[in-house]
């Protein structure tokens, strides 16, 4: 550098330096600190209304050089009010201001260089009545508008408050502030439309009161820190905002919901903020703005929002996404009361929110919102309600919220559950569920599918309970309802769907074994009926059933049909109103009541009112098989006890036990201790046949063959009827050892010992020793007949009471019965031989009868032969008579045609096993000649025609 110049700068330097120190020490010696202070006490006495006092007032120069300083100390304003803690209104430790004075002069720009405030006090008062410390100003009279006009320019560097101290005290709204330890620093310029600026706050502590103590709320925040930096222009600025509070306290009413404990991993509360602002639109901008919990739980938002100008709400476009979030330690934030539920409770997830804004935001309006809710690694477990936890619990929940489309300013929300799983043991479950109104009548679908594991079934049944399981269950529920028609349990409006598949299914106890490989079961509810009504269909394959020594096997079963529920009545049925159509093939039962397998081939049937419209059914049993087809009617009021079980049903087997048949239905309906009280006074060896009770059924029956009462018949076909106690045997034709028979009878057993017996029976050419065994009582009611051998005809028209032992009480017997054979044989007997001597017979090797024609009657204990021709060779006799039932007779035999010259006849009278045999007197030698007879013997053959022709008329 040149000497001169040099020199020069020195010399110009040194003369500033010298004005500088001249100057100042003619402000000092001017304006004296005391000088300054009396000064400002004197006009602060003119200006303030209440009392103040400023310690000292000084102009600086060195210690804000170079700027123009100035310092104030011990500043205080006093304004007394009864009730307030203190006289005291603001305390000013030391302020200082630093301000370019020639940059304001020459350019109108100011530049405040620095802006000092320490240790400064603030005390607000209001009492009961309103009035407050703070209102010392009077109202000004001006109603001006103000003519102030921003600067161009304004520079603040440095400007900074400390441990300001401030308290606010409302006694007529009940609330109290107060912060403490506040610093403020800030720094800035506008220049030429560029804005540079950064702003810090810290405090140490921030309170807040309102209302009573133990009902109102109280408010505590430590440690909060605010930092903006923001640079722009007049167009837009740019800055960062963040925000931290490391704890707090809050409580209303006497509940405690953020203490100091609250945040354990990190401050309570933490904002971060890039953002950018445009002035023209008043458009706010995020970039990624984040907001975090406990150091843990963060929300990150994105988008802008456009603040609110002339006719113009609100606007966002915004969008904001989560970490991964700790839901157990997220409740733990919460307060006691909210998460009562929790006790004896562990939960645990860890869930994702994400979703956007969009719209405007007014009173009436709301924008359009989405959210979603990402679930993954749940856990839960409560061993009050299941015994384990139930883990992996995942899925996803979508909400939207929308303007309604046909009512302005309202909104409706959607919401959405995809794939919401949970597995607990080896079951596991899958939730889908919609609803696209949560603020009306909350519409909902649900899709619910579930794997079920007995082991894990088992699980929740007691321990005393002796039933162990096997299997799997796959369920699939799909429904459609309304949150209030769950609420109602309106079921005749919930559209449900059920399916359930077993898989490989045993349920045992010590007297129960079921087993399948599966069952289905496929059910829905019917909507809009006047009850709840239920439609499902059951089908299994290879059922194998027990109960004790019942037991049933199936190797396939369905059931279809539907249940509607009306709770007004108390019977089962009534309540339920049963639909069903069964389908039961290849199945077996096993039953001590029939104590043989019971096999049944095919068993279909269809109910629904009571009624079986269509049954169609082939079993087996033993060595009998069974095809029944038909209807039966009054199956609830039967079961009920309230009614008669009534129906029609055709009949058809290859082969019957009509006495394992009997035994099945022997008694029912009868009261059991009725039963055995009078088969108590009975034999011991009686057994007899007790018709069902509460029946009206008939059947059209076909038996190729059957076995009933030790005798096997064949070609068995008629009517049969079980009414109340009564069997009717209506025109039942059989074949029975080579005779062709037909029976109408009726049969009651009104008591045990009591039972009546009415027949029509009738027997075509039949053995007569095989007649007589199969009906043991011919013999007693025609004793002859046992002294004939050959075919005959046999019609029998009877009734009478019998006893336990089916043996027929004589006294209540009436009866009928016609006897026709030809080329009969007349078995050698003492009686006979007796006879024939007397009549002149001739002696044969065997004796022959043409034919044979009987007509008799019987009356209590006396049966009464009508007068009948017997053919024998060359002779004719006539046989009449009658024998009481105690082996006591009276007969006439007369010989009407023979080779002898003379008329004989022959009385048998007394005891059937030793008869009086003598000659008699001849009777009817024109009885069986027409011209000849007189009335008596018109009448006795009338007699034996009506006889005759009334049993004849019913055979086919």
């Amino acid at each position: 550098m040149n000497k001169g110049v040099k020199l020069t700068l020195i010399s110009l330097g040194s003369l500033l330096g010298l004005v500088l120190i001249v100057v100042g020490v003619a402000l000092w010696l001017v304006f004296t600190p005391s000088r300054l202070t009396a000064i400002v006490n004197r006009l602060s006495a003119q200006y303030i209304p209440c009392e103040s006092r400023f310690q000292s007032v000084d102009l600086t120069l060195f210690s804000t050089y170079p700027d123009l300083g100035l310092e104030l100390r011990d500043v205080a304003l006093l304004n007394h009010l009864d009730g307030a803690p203190g006289d005291t209104l603001l305390y000013v430790g030391r302020l200082v201001v630093g301000i370019d004075l020639k940059a304001y002069l020459t350019k109108r720009n100011i530049i405040v260089r620095q802006l000092q405030l320490n240790d400064s006090r603030v005390n607000l008062f209001v009492d009961a009545d309103g009035r407050a410390n703070y209102d010392i100003f009077p109202a000004s009279d001006d109603t001006a508008a103000s003519t102030f006009v921003w600067p161009d320019s304004i520079l603040l560097h440095s400007i900074a408050i400390r441990n300001l101290q401030a308290q606010w005290v409302d006694r007529l709204h009940q609330t109290e502030a107060s912060v403490s330890g506040l610093d403020v620093t800030a720094e800035g310029a506008l220049t030429h439309g560029k804005l540079q600026a950064l702003l810090e706050i810290g405090c140490g502590r921030l309170a807040f009161a309102h209302g009573q103590a133990g009902s109102g709320m109280t408010v505590r925040a430590d440690g909060v820190a605010i930092r903006l930096d923001a640079a722009g222009d007049n167009e837009a600025a740019n800055g960062r905002l963040t925000f931290t509070l490391p704890q707090a306290q809050l409580c209303l009413a006497g509940r405690e919901y953020c203490t100091y404990a609250t945040a354990s991993h990190g401050d309570l509360i933490a904002l971060d903020a890039p953002l950018r602002f445009s002035f023209d639109n008043r458009r706010l901008m995020l970039d990624t703005a984040s907001l975090t919990l406990d150091g843990r739980y963060r929300v990150d938002v994105d988008g802008t929002v456009e603040l609110p100008q002339e006719r113009q709400p609100i606007c966002t476009d915004l969008a904001f996404s989560t970490n991964r979030w700790d839901v157990s330690g997220l409740l733990a934030l919460l307060p006691a009361e909210y998460t009562a539920w929790r006790h004896g409770m562990s939960l645990d997830a860890v869930a994702q929110l994400d979703g956007s804004c969009k719209g405007a935001v007014a009173d009436s309006i709301m924008p359009q919102v989405d959210v979603t809710l990402r679930l993954s690694e749940g856990y839960w477990a409560d061993s009050r309600l299941l015994p384990g936890p139930v883990r992996g619990v995942a899925g996803t929940v979508t909400a939207q919220m929308r303007p309604a489309a046909k009512h302005a300013g309202r909104h409706t929300v959607a919401a959405q559950v995809r794939k919401l799983r949970a597995r607990w043991q080896n079951s596991e479950v899958v939730l889908d569920a919609e609803s696209d109104d949560l603020t009306g009548r909350v519409p909902f679908s649900a899709h619910l599918k579930a794997h079920v594991q007995s082991t894990d079934v088992a699980l929740l049944l007691p321990d005393t309970l002796p039933v162990t399981f096997s299997g799997m269950a796959d369920l699939d529920v799909n429904a459609h309802a309304t949150l209030s028609q769950v609420q109602r349990q309106d079921w005749q409006h919930i559209q449900a769907q059920v399916s359930l598949a077993l898989a490989d299914v045993a349920v045992q106890n010590d007297s129960l074994h079921v087993s399948t490989p599966g069952i289905t079961l496929d059910a829905r509810l019917l909507d809009g009926g006047v009850a709840p009504a239920l439609a499902f269909n059951i089908a299994t394959a290879m059922l194998n059933a027990s109960h004790g020594i019942i037991g049933l096997n199936s190797r396939r079963l369905s059931l279809s049909g539907r249940v509607c529920y009306d709770p007004s009545h108390d019977e089962l049925l009534d309540m339920l109103q049963p639909a069903l159509a069964v389908n039961l093939q290849e199945a077996s039962v096993y039953t001590p009541a029939i104590q043989q397998v019971l096999r049944l081939n095919t068993l279909r049937l269809d109910y629904a009112d009571g009624r079986c419209d269509t049954i169609d059914a082939s079993l087996v049993c033993g060595l009998s098989d069974y095809q029944l087809s038909g209807h039966v009617d009054g199956i609830e009021d039967y079961l009920l006890r309230d009614g008669m079980l009534q129906g029609k049903l055709r009949f058809t087997s290859n082969y019957t036990d009509v006495d394992q048949l009997m035994s099945l239905f022997n008694g029912l309906g009868t009261d059991k201790d009725s039963l055995d009280a009078q088969r108590a006074e009975a034999p011991a060896t009686a057994d007899p046949f007790i018709v069902p009770k509460n029946v009206n059924i008939a059947l059209n029956t076909h038996i190729s063959n059957c076995l009933a009462f030790g005798n096997r018949l064949s070609d068995v076909a008629g009517g049969l009827t079980v009414n109340d106690g009564t069997v009717v045997l209506d025109q039942m034709g059989f074949v029975c050892k080579a005779a062709r028979m037909q029976l109408t009878g009726v049969y009651r057993s009104p008591r045990f010992n009591h039972l009546f017996l009415g027949l029509d029976f009738h027997l075509l050419d039949i053995q007569i020793d095989e007649l007589i065994d199969m009906i043991p009582t011919i013999d007693t009611l025609v004793p002859m007949l046992k002294s004939f051998k050959g075919n005959a005809d046999f019609h029998l028209a009877a009734e009478t009471y019998l006893t336990a032992g089916y043996k027929p009480k004589m006294s209540t017997m009436l009866g009928a019965a016609a006897i026709s054979g030809k080329d009969l044989v007349v078995l050698d007997n003492e009686t006979f031989d007796k006879i024939s001597s007397l009549l002149m017979f001739k002696k044969k090797t065997e004796n022959k009868i043409d034919s044979l024609d009987v007509e008799m009657t019987v009356f209590r204990n006396e049966l009464e032969v009508f007068p009948f021709l017997l053919s024998m060779d060359k002779y004719q006799v006539c046989v009449a008579g009658r024998h009481t039932l105690d082996n006591r007779c009276n007969y006439h035999l007369e010989l009407l045609k023979s080779p002898l010259p003379v008329r004989l006849a022959v009385d048998v009278k007394g005891s059937l096993s030793k008869p009086k045999i003598e000659l008699g007197k001849v009777r009817y030698a024109n009885l069986f000649k027409p011209e000849k007879q007189n009335k008596v013997q018109e009448r006795t053959m009338e007699i034996k025609r009506q006889v005759r022709q009334s049993l004849e008329r019913n055979v086919r």
